[in-house]
């Protein structure tokens, strides 16, 4: 019953059993000045710790608290939002939740359940509107 309350065909154009839903580990989330009017968004995405620290230094957003192990997890930032649900198809991961001005959502994925290399991180509104993205490379030996 809650795997059918959360698909959404808007965004979802596959069966729900096709999609691999990712456990979202919230790191560090709040509100915190963005440039232009606060609708402003953003995503960004690490896979080790200098890359991380290096970006977030030259943006409003707090390094994380918590110790993330890059081994086996990636960080994500989303500027501009809060996810409340994060799936997997192919080279796709489908973060879905909704737009906040001046919010902002730092969390980490394990990077166990990635089958691909090539990853295209988009978060998307429940009306199916993506708003942003990144790409990456996924490097299995960092």
């Amino acid at each position: 019953m809650t795997e059918t309350l959360s698909f959404n065909e808007k965004i979802f154009k596959y069966p729900p059993v096709q999609y691999i839903p990712l456990q979202i580990n919230t790191l560090q989330k709040g509100f915190e000045s963005t440039p232009g009017d606060g609708r402003y968004s953003q995503v960004r995405v690490w896979q080790d710790k200098k890359g991380m620290v290096a970006d977030l230094a030259q943006q409003p957003f707090p390094l994380p608290t918590d110790p993330v192990d890059f081994t086996k997890e990636l960080v994500v930032l989303v500027a501009g939002g809060h996810i409340a649900d994060v799936k997997y198809r192919a080279h796709t991961v489908y973060m879905v939740g909704e737009q906040r001005a001046n919010y902002y959502h730092i969390f980490s994925l394990r990077k166990h359940r990635f089958y691909k290399q090539n990853l295209h991180f988009a978060f998307f509104l429940q009306s199916g509107q993506r708003l942003s993205w990144d790409n990456i490379v996924l490097d299995r030996r960092v």
